[in-house]
């Protein structure tokens, strides 16, 4: 995973592949991606998360892709910072992949205002 560097009260697209251990893709199919942003980096649970979604129509599922938008709203209110992220994939079969976290970082958005 790379890290992830965003304006507040932007959107911004993020791609996320996931793969076995061997390499091969895990398929996603039917499947569920988990994509989780906290300021903690092991939180006790994911009432603290500042962001959470959860993925199940995916961009590539037999190849293991997937994509998902942060809207404004995700990060109009979060204060700048760095923060941490993961996403956990659960397909179809059962099997969990997660990808290693990685840094996310809000930075304060200049301009508050567009008329």
């Amino acid at each position: 995973m790379t890290k992830i560097t965003m304006i507040q009260g932007t959107s911004q697209q993020v791609n996320l592949t996931f793969l076995q251990s061997d390499g091969s893709p895990i398929d996603l199919t039917s499947g569920k991606v988990y994509f989780t942003v906290n300021s903690d980096s092991t939180p006790d649970s994911d009432a603290s998360a500042a962001i959470q979604k959860t993925i199940t129509a995916h961009s590539d599922p037999t190849l293991g892709k997937t994509s998902l938008t942060l809207d404004p709203i995700d990060t109009s209110t979060l204060t700048a910072g760095s923060y941490r992220y993961d996403a956990k994939a659960i397909a179809a079969s059962g099997t969990e992949v997660a990808l290693a976290q990685d840094a996310f970082v809000v930075k304060a958005a200049i301009t508050r205002s567009i008329t």
